[in-house]
């Protein structure tokens, strides 16, 4: 349950900065298309050509040192250099790194550009090459974060109010508390102890020039790092600038000529049971994790992977089993997930977390703790095992598959592991046959047998997270941390039935989810656009009745395909009273199963395939997302297909969404951006019912299962006016005889239907709204402008607000982060709304200090009021292009498959898409400048403040 900040998650750790792929022990064979070298002054380079997405390069430089490096008297140095080194290098002073990142499109703020660990700090650049100086400058940051920071003591005090409000978000909350509490279990008597990378506030306050500068001498150096470069380049020449560049750099520090003496990060091993209680006051619930620590111990050889492989399946075998019970009614929690606290590079921490009601503690535990024990004796069954190996086959198919899509980040943060974890770094066939052939050779009785040794050798860690609010008596019976010990001891002497299987191996037959209907021919075709591109070539079948289904094949990446569907009406076409069990229906409904299926069923049969399938309802329309591969289309359109003639209405899945609400209705504040989000929607939209966020005592009483479907079949029974896209890497053919049976045999007919409009109008005037909420020291502004516009047949206020977000963001990163230093990571958003009726929303929001909110807000409105008079400047103007052009060269195939199913109400929204590049060209700084001063109005917008209570 590891929580961590700007100061990024942890890696799992291998060899480190000395251990090559070429020479690991266990021998893994390269991938030949890396280029992989040690300079003579000691620096790792990965360098690789790709052409996804093109026409961009992908830079790192990563420094084996993170906050366990640190002295003594360096309590958050690593973490503050990091963020000193975006405030000068010898020829980037000041800002101008900022300045030149701009210039590069890309975005400059919080967790963007660069983290901190305890064991590493990576930076991070996206370099497009459209200019060609752009490489060359891209380098050069790099080589002058590794070796020339200025860190000026004027720019290191302004930089103490940043990282100050860093810490004060990530640590004076609940999640950072945990964080704590769990660092001193796992961490206390090691290096590792009193080194949390965000530091704490007098070491931050405390900060100096002296302190940064002794710890980059001493660590940043070149036989201490690595520079990774991947994108759209020759290869060679890019070795060539790097040796030029880097070749000649030098270790710095009090001995440059002796190798650094690195701390010991050993850590005890975790053999006794540990018990840990923790009462917080911002939770309602109980979370409850079972932990079985133990020492990592690499990835060198071929049977370290299998032993990963063995625990990662073991655990999701558990989880799978309390998440079949939670889907049939059978469980006393109300959500049970993986995760792990192995937050330092030697500790290998995986963990199965139930969370519950309060009152239902004592049951939880005992769940819990007994199924650990029952894996422990009894092993998995071999069709739950199957089960899970079939959903990780499935994941390494589909990575082979999209091979050829693999972008630079991916590789290129694949090579950050690899220089500080080791590991293998073969090609993708060969990663493929190895990951098959490993799991293809796994046995229940080889998990069985890992399982249990890694339950014998750790000492379980039990962690019971609870309101601070429940009385002492209670925990005293249920939970104190000698009557947990005591518990978990007398496990071993408790009797447990065995597990009966959750599927039954006639489950496991591999047959489709239904059988297919005979095919319906459509009764036309059109072209959607005369503007075909190689991402672009819709067509649209048209069926009797009344279903449009618009197929895109596009090989942006290799063999994925999205879906997208859409029904206007929505939630503005049910009736008030039958409203709140139309918020929930999709939630229900997808937690209830399909057809024949029941939930443990289907999650069963789909774990084979890359099929996402989500449905949507909401105040204007309904629809459904999917995503897959080309041979899981019809899978795809099966789902849609039962969605439409065969749902299912589970009670126990309406019980589980009741359970889940249920400590939010009782304690709105329970969740402190919960209720932040609430208090706005209740001021926004008042008592109208189709905005609320959190459901009414009463509402929540109500809920019934025959109003549930009822409402479900009113919306999703009649696909007379749906439009269904698909955009992807697919074979037209294939999928237009799947729509003819899965989609031309659906019922339809009748009149299309439109929303209702029954958003409030906004009120007129400034409305502001305190919240009270959550315990750490930390304060949220945010303003909220929601005006009515007249939209262009072009849709150019799109792209103005697209320019109008990166201006906001950057003003507000210049000014208040970085000129004042009083808050971390203060943005704006602007978003065009076209339903229910065209307006523009945007949103300011800052943290910082609580006591501080009202000078905060007044620099926020000083630069609000200047951008109104004066539009942005022109470096402002420059970069917001800049970085909307950077993104609008790239495409993806959920926006287009989203766009494609409005087209045919809608043509011009597809013509604005394709026409937005040249929009973009057309826009003055004017036009900027007065889409400004109608969407940002001095005296109409909300302010609302997040407090502590």
């Amino acid at each position: 349950m590891v929580a961590s900040a700007c100061t990024g998650g942890g890696s799992k750790p291998g060899g480190g900065a000395g251990t090559s792929a070429a020479d690991s022990p266990g021998g893994f064979a390269v991938d030949e298309a890396i280029h992989i070298e040690t300079l003579a002054n000691g620096l790792r380079v990965y360098v690789r050509e790709n052409q996804t997405p093109g026409r961009n390069a992908e830079m790192r430089l990563v420094v084996d040192a993170g906050s366990v490096n640190e002295a003594p008297d360096q309590n958050g140095v690593a973490h503050f250099l990091e963020h000193m080194l975006f405030n000068g290098t010898e020829k980037f002073p000041g800002n101008e790194l900022v300045a030149t990142l701009r210039d590069f499109g890309m975005d400059f703020g919080a967790d963007v550009n660069a983290y901190t660990s305890y064991d590493e700090t990576v930076y991070q650049l996206s370099v497009p090459l459209t200019d060609s100086g752009n490489f060359a400058t891209g380098l050069d940051i790099l080589a002058e974060w590794l070796a020339a920071a200025t860190l000026d003591p004027e720019e290191v005090a302004a930089e103490s109010g940043v990282v100050l409000d860093e810490w004060r978000q990530s640590e004076q909350s609940y999640s950072g508390r945990i964080s704590d509490r769990l660092e001193v279990e796992y961490l206390a008597g090691s290096a590792y102890e009193g080194h949390d990378p965000i530091g704490d506030q007098p070491a931050i306050e405390a900060m100096t020039a002296e302190l940064l500068r002794n710890f980059y001498d001493k660590w940043y150096r070149p036989d201490n790092a690595a520079v990774i470069v991947v994108g759209d380049f020759d290869a060679d020449d890019v070795l060539d600038d790097i040796r030029d560049r880097f070749g000649a750099l030098a270790p710095r520090g009090p001995a440059p000529s002796e190798p650094v003496r690195r701390p010991d990060t050993s850590l005890a091993s975790y053999t006794e049971p540990s018990a840990v209680v923790f009462a917080d006051p911002d939770t309602s619930v109980v979370e409850v994790e079972l932990t079985l620590p133990t020492l990592w111990e690499g990835l060198d050889t071929e049977d370290d992977l299998r032993s990963g492989v063995l625990t990662n399946l073991s655990f999701e075998l558990i989880v799978t089993r309390f998440a079949d019970d939670l889907a049939r009614g059978d469980g006393v929690f109300t959500d049970a997930y993986r995760s792990n606290n192995s937050m330092v590079t030697p500790l290998d921490a995986p963990s199965v977390v139930l969370t519950a009601d309060p009152a239902d503690l004592d049951a939880v535990l005992d769940a819990l703790l007994v199924e650990f024990e029952r894996a422990h004796r009894d092993g998995f069954d071999p069709t739950e095992v199957d089960r899970a190996l079939d959903s990780f086959r499935a994941a390494a198919e589909d990575a082979y598959a999209g091979r050829e899509s693999t972008g630079d980040t991916e590789y290129a943060d694949q090579y950050v592991a690899h220089f500080l974890t080791g590991g293998p770094l073969a090609d993708a066939r060969t990663q493929r046959d190895m990951a098959v052939g490993l799991y293809d050779s796994i046995t229940p009785d080889d998990v069985h047998a890992a399982f249990s040794a890694r339950y014998a050798a750790a000492g379980p860690h039990l962690l019971v997270l609870m309101p601070d609010t429940l009385a002492e008596t209670e925990v005293e019976a249920i939970a104190s941390e000698e009557g947990l010990l005591a518990r978990m001891e007398a496990m071993a002497g408790v009797a447990i039935e065995p597990r009966q299987p959750s599927i039954a191996p006639d489950d496991e037959a591999g047959l489709g989810l239904m059988a297919a209907p005979e095919p319906v021919e459509e009764v036309d075709t059109s072209d959607l656009t005369a503007d075909f591109s190689s991402f672009l070539e819709p067509v649209q079948l048209t069926f009797a009745n009344g279903a449009r289904v618009v197929l895109n094949p596009a090989e942006i990446i290799t063999d994925q395909v999205s879906m997208s569907a859409v029904s206007p009406g929505g939630l503005s076409l049910v009736a008030d009273a039958d409203v709140p069990e139309a918020l929930i229906a999709t939630e229900v409904v997808a937690a209830s199963g399909i057809g024949e299926f029941d939930p443990v069923q289907l999650e069963s049969h789909l774990s084979s395939t890359s099929v996402q399938f989500q449905a949507y309802l909401d105040p204007t329309e309904e629809g459904f997302y999917a995503t897959s591969t080309a041979s899981d289309v019809e899978t795809v359109l099966q789902l849609l297909n039962l969605t439409f003639t065969d749902p299912r209405f589970d009670q126990p899945a309406l019980d589980s969404v009741i359970d889940s609400w249920q400590p939010y209705v009782d304690d709105p504040s329970a969740d402190p951006d919960l209720a932040y989000y609430a208090a706005y929607a209740e001021l926004r939209y008042g008592d109208e019912p189709r905005y609320r966020v959190i459901p009414t005592v009463d509402d929540l009483a109500a809920l019934d299962l025959v109003t549930l479907e009822r409402v479900w079949r009113q919306r999703f029974s009649n696909v007379g006016d749906w439009v269904i896209s698909f955009s992807g890497d697919f074979d037209v053919d294939e999928v237009t005889e799947l729509a003819r049976r899965y989609v031309g045999s659906l019922a339809g007919g009748g009149a299309d239907e439109t929303f209702v409009d029954l958003e409030p109008d906004p009120p007129a005037k400034r409305v502001q709204r305190e919240v009270r909420a959550g315990s750490g020291d930390k304060g949220t502004l945010t303003l909220v402008f929601d005006v009515a516009i007249d939209t262009s047949s072009d849709d150019r206020e799109s792209v103005l607000a697209h320019l109008l977000t990166t201006v906001l963001t950057n003003r507000l990163t210049d000014h208040v982060r970085e000129e004042l230093g009083a808050s971390y990571s203060p943005y704006g958003e602007v978003t065009v709304y076209t339903a229910p009726r065209p307006t523009v929303e945007t949103v300011v929001q800052i943290t910082g200090d609580p006591d501080q909110l009202d000078v905060l807000a007044a620099v926020v409105q000083d630069d609000l009021a200047a951008l109104r008079d004066a539009g942005p400047t022109d470096a402002e103007f420059d970069d917001a292009l800049a970085a909307a052009e950077q993104e609008y060269d790239l495409f993806d195939n959920d926006t287009i498959a989203d766009l494609l199913a409005r087209t045919p109400a809608h043509p011009q929204v597809l013509e604005a898409f394709i026409e937005r590049r040249s929009v973009l060209a057309d826009v003055e700084p004017s036009a900027l400048r007065g889409f400004i001063a109608l969407v940002l109005p001095a005296n109409r917008y909300f302010d609302l403040r997040l407090l502590p209570a």
